[in-house]
């Protein structure tokens, strides 16, 4: 609508709050449902594409733009539809940017082709019921790549949900549009690990993993009806694979990289041998492994908080914040880091 509120006042239920909490809900605090990722470290940029149940290929394209230029580094569309180019150009725009696409297949019970799930660069998802069946509506086909919880019309899938009645509520879903968030929650815990990328061989590293560890359903192998079966988060995120570790420079008020180290699983990080007075700290995520900055990566600087859109998402070393020298050893940073994405091909 041109504005800045998400908010879905259709008189359907709010679709895009439903697979928001399977993907983000808070976890462990004894109330309503619980998020693929647990709640933490997941910042959701909600986009409003649909109005009374109707979209066009236009704003999808825009949208995907917009979630890629903004940040986004795993981009979940619960949605199918006819074939577009303009559609197909965005998906390609964000997969170039190093941006890991999930879609639902659809709910037509059909073996055609919709989009943007049967993209190649998009995974598709189809549905599940309770008993690991495959659910009634979910589409099938070539292009399927796994399946996961979508419910039945007997076991829908609880979640987070909006009325103009109720205010914020619960409410029960059923659809592809239910599974796919399981996987991009399942995702995002993968990439909060380090997974991210390309392998040597160019196969993205969580499309691999998800692969590698689905359970198998119905014929051996991948089949036309469950693609190469059901996620199964614990197995994915205990693969041995590749990671791109978070890293910390240490900089000069000028900007020359003084020191380097990994960020470990706790938050800390360990350098000595520093001799500046004053310095300036930067975050990086290698997202292609190519050991440069550059674009599809993220970065962050300590001390930075962007209010306008310019400067949140292209920030430089001058609004980082000036610290005093710290002794050598293990250290923690006391403030949150705000990432923006990388769009230049260089200049770091």
């Amino acid at each position: 609508n041109d504005d800045d509120d998400p908010t879905d006042y259709d008189p359907v239920k709010s679709h895009g709050t439903h697979v928001t909490g399977t993907i983000a809900a808070k976890t462990n605090n004894s109330l309503g449902v619980s998020g693929m990722t647990w709640g933490e470290h997941c910042t959701i940029i909600p986009i409003k594409i649909f109005e009374a149940e109707k979209t066009t290929p236009d704003i999808l394209a825009s949208s995907i733009i917009f979630a890629v230029e903004h940040g986004a580094k795993i981009i979940n569309m619960s949605l199918a539809g006819p074939d577009s180019p303009v559609v197909a150009a965005a998906v390609q725009y964000a997969s170039e940017n190093e941006v890991l696409m999930i879609a639902a297949s659809g709910n037509h019970y059909s073996s055609s082709p919709y989009y943007p799930a049967s993209y190649e660069e998009v995974l598709s998802v189809g549905a599940v019921d309770n008993t690991m069946q495959r659910a009634s509506y979910s589409n099938y086909g070539v292009y399927l790549d796994l399946v996961a919880p979508g419910g039945s019309s007997s076991a829908q899938i609880l979640s987070t949900g909006y009325s103009t009645d109720e205010g914020n509520t619960y409410s029960y879903m059923q659809g592809t549009s239910m599974a796919a968030p399981h996987v991009t929650g399942l995702a995002a815990l993968l990439m909060a690990q380090g997974y991210a990328g390309r392998d040597s061989s160019g196969e993205e590293i969580i499309r691999k993993i998800l692969r590698e560890t689905a359970l198998d359903l119905g014929e051996p192998g991948w089949d036309q009806y469950y693609g190469y079966g059901l996620i199964q988060a614990f197995d994915a995120l205990n693969f041995n694979e590749e990671r791109r570790p978070l890293l910390i420079q240490i900089l000069s008020t000028s900007g020359q990289v003084l020191k380097e180290a990994e960020v470990e699983g706790n938050g800390s990080f360990y350098v000595n041998g520093l001799t500046e007075n004053h310095i300036k700290i930067r975050i990086w995520r290698d997202f292609n492994g190519n050991k440069e900055i550059d674009k599809g990566d993220l970065l962050g600087y300590y001390g930075f908080s962007g209010s306008g859109a310019t400067t949140a998402w292209h920030p430089t070393i001058d609004n980082a914040e000036t610290l005093s020298f710290f002794s050598s050893g293990h250290n923690e940073l006391e403030t949150p880091i705000q990432f923006f994405p990388v769009n230049e091909s260089s200049g770091y």
